[in-house]
């Protein structure tokens, strides 16, 4: 009976183990979600201007005068050209917002839950 109590006790211990490092991680991804606010991704894309793209997803754009005049001429093309850019740089801050909370649980096994939010 008492190495049933003390599997019990050592399961306890392991459990609430694991709800500490489950709160860390916790106060990490808040840490780092607030910090996506402040980071920028800046890219120069030739053919359409300079773009710039936040940890959130805001994005703003100083289009190329080249770019401009062909939305005028050809806009199919120059929304192919835009459509291109802006994916490339929403996959790209994506790829950084992965990384970065994956940082927060590294070491925390958190099963299935963990790999519906993609950590």
């Amino acid at each position: 009976m008492f190495n049933k109590m003390k599997n019990v006790a050592g399961g306890m211990g392991n459990m609430m183990g694991m709800v500490k490092k489950a709160q860390e991680a916790q106060k990490k991804i808040q840490e780092i979600n607030a910090s996506f606010a402040t980071y920028v991704l800046e890219r120069e894309f030739p053919s359409v201007g300079k773009l710039k793209m936040s940890g959130e997803f805001v994005i703003s754009m100083d289009l190329s005068q080249d770019f401009v005049k062909l939305s005028a001429e050809d806009a199919e093309t120059a929304s192919d050209l835009m459509a291109a850019a802006v994916n490339t740089m929403h996959r790209t801050v994506d790829e950084y917002r992965a990384k970065e909370l994956k940082k927060a649980t590294d070491g925390l096994d958190l099963g299935e839950m963990g790999k519906s939010l993609g950590l």
